[in-house]
């Protein structure tokens, strides 16, 4: 969501054996950002939920996993990288869908800031006032809105200002 600078690359090293009696080795770089609020988007599709028989109980592991699978499996690539929010609306009929919510948010940098003194979610601003807005505007099609936040994350807007919302405890 914001802009992204990269910083300087570590040359890295690695080794590799295909077997017993072989040994293999490559040099690389290794990228990193300062910092990246990174959002993304996906679907459960109802019509095939059915057809694959998926079941509350399965969605509420997708809702675990979601939230707790970066922090509990940190590899390198991995180091310094925390989810800030979750949401997962469930619309009343397999027909609708809003498609990706990212669209209707907004990232601000901390007044102050500069893009590229951004170094962490304390000097962001995430905006859900035009996702809230969206979302109430069609209410009448939300039948839930499933949402776990990270309390770093400084926001506008909340998510339990959504029609039918529930925090999620995992």
């Amino acid at each position: 969501l914001n802009r992204v600078y990269l910083l300087d690359s570590q040359t890295i090293t690695s080794r590799f054996g295909a077997s017993e009696n072989k040994e293999q080795g490559t040099m690389g770089k290794d990228y990193r950002v300062k910092y990246s609020l990174i959002a993304f988007h996906g679907v459960i599709s109802g019509f095939n939920a059915k057809r694959t028989h998926l079941r509350e109980q399965d969605v509420m592991l997708l809702d675990e996993a979601m939230i707790k699978a970066i922090p509990l499996h940190a590899t390198r690539s991995k180091i310094g990288q925390s989810p800030r929010l979750y949401l997962r609306v469930e619309y009343t009929s397999d027909d609708f869908i809003l498609g990706d919510l990212r669209q209707w948010l907004q990232l601000h940098v901390a007044e102050g800031k500069k893009d590229e003194e951004v170094l962490s979610a304390k000097d962001v601003r995430l905006d859900l006032t035009p996702l809230l807005e969206k979302l109430k505007s069609v209410s009448g099609h939300i039948a839930a809105a499933h949402y776990w936040l990270d309390d770093t994350l400084p926001m506008t807007g909340h998510p339990s200002e959504i029609p039918n919302s529930k925090m999620l405890a995992v």
